[in-house]
């Protein structure tokens, strides 16, 4: 009745239907995954256009201030789950190195250590992760390496260069990643928390960012530029004492 079973062998296990039924359960985990995303994505396009309205009445130094911020940013949120990290996790539990400290040109504490490089560098949620899926849409040649850039944040770890991003010629950032970090940081955290609280994703929330700023900005600024101004304020903002940035913020 109804051709029940004729409409049934539709689905009769031959060599065309299993790829018909591999692409639609493929289609399904997509959107899945997508899905999971979702809430990131749109966290970092609020960020981004907050970011845009900063920096709109510089016409100068507009591009490369803007990519500070969200380097700088994303460095500081790493620098806060490696801590929270640190804090929360059975000392056994921790690998050797896993969150070290030094004294910085100012006294103040920077630290380095897997668990800092996972929240910035390798972890699945990462900035990086999202800047270097973005890079790879605009660069035909190889993106920065983040060793070199690593070595060079570590030749400046006990100068007062620490933390200044090296800038193509014609461009300057308008003021330090630091003192970004200390006077914008209060400004975004509500909309960094308004759909995901949870700490873990707020590197991936910047990584957002950072990609709707590369595309807002194709053509004004190369991208392996773009890309190296990014992560030279986002990896040492990743080193910084997050604790020393609270207590600054309260005491204000």
């Amino acid at each position: 009745m109804f051709g029940f079973g004729k409409r049934a062998r539709v689905f009769d296990g031959s060599s065309k239907n299993e790829k018909m039924l591999a692409t639609m359960r493929d289609a399904v985990e997509q959107q899945k995954r997508a899905a999971a995303y979702e809430p990131y994505i749109l966290t970092g396009r609020d960020l981004a256009e907050l970011i845009l309205d900063c920096v709109e009445e510089e016409p100068v130094h507009e591009v490369e201030t803007a990519l500070c911020i969200v380097g700088s940013m994303a460095g500081f949120a790493a620098a806060s789950i490696a801590a929270q990290n640190f804090a929360t996790k059975v000392p056994s539990a921790l690998e050797e190195g896993a969150y070290v400290s030094v004294a910085g040109v100012d006294g103040t504490s920077l630290f380095s250590g897997g668990l800092v490089d996972a929240a910035l560098l390798t972890g699945p949620s990462s900035f990086w992760r999202m800047v270097e899926a973005k890079g790879r849409t605009m660069v035909a040649n190889d993106l920065p390496m983040m060793g070199e850039i690593s070595d060079h944040v570590s030749g400046t770890l006990l100068g007062d260069a620490f933390g200044s991003p090296r800038m193509p010629d014609g461009m300057q950032c308008l003021e330090k990643p630091s003192v970004l970090v200390e006077f914008l940081w209060p400004e975004f955290l509500a909309t960094l928390t308004a759909r995901t609280p949870e700490m873990e994703g707020w590197c991936m929330s910047w990584g957002f960012a950072a990609q709707e700023l590369m595309e807002a900005y194709r053509g004004q600024i190369a991208p392996l530029d773009a890309i190296k101004i990014l992560m030279e304020c986002a990896v040492p903002m990743a080193r910084m004492d997050p604790n020393t940035v609270w207590r600054t913020q309260q005491a204000a």
